[in-house]
């Protein structure tokens, strides 16, 4: 049964007013907060490395807007991307990357150019959204 806030968000056609649950935010900030806390506590950290978190981050922040569910798809990722912001190439290295981090699941890889992903925790896409 759809709930008010539902009603109200999809008479207005505007998704923006929807809440994610406290618990939701928690747990994401949780597991962000463990996927950098891996990278400060290793000893002899490059910069290179912080980069590559950081444009990992990036990538799954624009992975959850531009995502159908919890699925996205690299090559949408690569279509949303300017090559300032992160480079084509970079995404496959941030995708493994963020599956190694248990932020992500790749799903099938078969095709370089259309790897299916998901976000591995139910919530996940919302919160970062």
């Amino acid at each position: 049964m759809p709930t008010e806030q539902f009603k109200i968000c999809k008479e207005l056609n505007d998704w923006k007013v929807v809440q994610v649950p406290r618990l939701a935010l928690k747990l994401t900030c949780s597991y962000l907060d463990k996927f950098l806390w891996d990278v400060k506590v290793k000893k002899g950290v490059k910069t290179r490395e912080i980069v590559s978190i950081v444009e990992a981050l990036i990538l799954l922040k624009v992975a959850s807007v531009a995502s159908w569910g919890d699925d996205f798809m690299s090559n949408r990722l690569g279509s949303c991307l300017t090559s300032t912001t992160l480079p084509k190439s970079k995404i496959l290295p941030c995708l493994k990357q963020l599956e190694k981090g248990d932020l992500i699941e790749i799903v099938d890889e078969s095709d370089p150019k259309k790897i299916h992903c998901r976000f591995s925790h139910v919530l996940f896409k919302d919160s970062l959204y």
